[in-house]
């Protein structure tokens, strides 16, 4: 046996080859998943300044949820508002910074689906505009569900905490609402609703994830460093292990 395979196949150097390759796996694990989620930023980016379209040509019908691409995208709403499809989310800051309401409406669309529209800001319920049954036409930006409050209380009855599809399905036991809302950010669909800001979109000057790009390109750098540094001691104990055998020769 060589002196390279004698040390290369030593307990000692049979652990480190291990630890090596496991270290090399993790750091272009992370790149991937770096890479993935400069890819989803992007897509949001683009989503930001993408020209309005209508609804349904946005969201197709058998879409099953909302990816990167059309989170934050703007579109055009236009459908009847579904009688006892309203729903109020409590405990919201107005532009003012004002505690009140957001009012959330089922709107049909002409496909026949109904979306989640977040209408405005209200000061109580009692003073939002009453739209059941009326045709609107508004526009506004496709968002996520808040799903940061899993533990939020849902009631049947009694304004919800945050905009999620349990909640709006508790609600509106007759209309099941699709992946998303979508918040308006144009004219309201009437009097009395306040501007709401919506969480994703907001910025279409959205800049480049050159840093999100940086780290992606870092993992695997240190992937490299790891192999250099493993090839560099396997070397020095090879060249070490040579020296060895030939002291012994002569």
């Amino acid at each position: 046996m060589t002196p390279a395979a004698r040390v290369l196949l030593s307990p000692a150097w049979l652990l480190r080859s291990a630890l090596a390759l496991i270290g090399v796996a993790l750091c272009v694990l992370l790149s991937w998943w770096q890479y993935q989620r400069t890819q989803d930023q992007i897509a949001v980016a683009e989503a930001a300044v993408a020209q309005l379209q209508p609804f349904e040509a946005a969201v197709p019908a058998d879409a099953a949820g909302l990816d990167a691409g059309l989170l934050g995208r703007h579109v055009l709403v236009t459908g009847q508002v579904v009688p006892g499809a309203r729903s109020y989310i409590r405990s919201r800051l107005s532009s003012d910074d004002e505690v009140g309401y957001l009012v959330v409406d089922g709107v049909r669309l002409a496909d026949g689906r109904v979306v989640a529209v977040l209408q405005g800001w209200v000061p109580d319920p009692e003073s939002a505009p009453q739209l059941a049954g009326r045709t609107v036409t508004v526009t506004g930006r496709i968002q996520p569900y808040e799903n940061f409050y899993p533990g939020a209380p849902v009631s049947a009855e009694e304004p919800l905490v945050t905009i999620t599809a349990a909640g709006l399905d508790t609600q509106w036991p007759a209309d099941t609402p699709g992946a998303g809302y979508v918040a308006v950010t144009g004219t309201p669909a009437a009097t009395g609703f306040g501007p709401v800001t919506p969480l994703v979109g907001t910025d279409p000057d959205v800049p480049f994830p050159v840093q999100n790009i940086f780290y992606t390109v870092q993992w695997l750098i240190f992937a490299g460093v790891i192999v250099v540094i493993w090839g560099r001691f396997l070397r020095e104990d090879i060249r070490a292990a040579r020296a060895v055998e030939s002291e012994a020769r002569g």
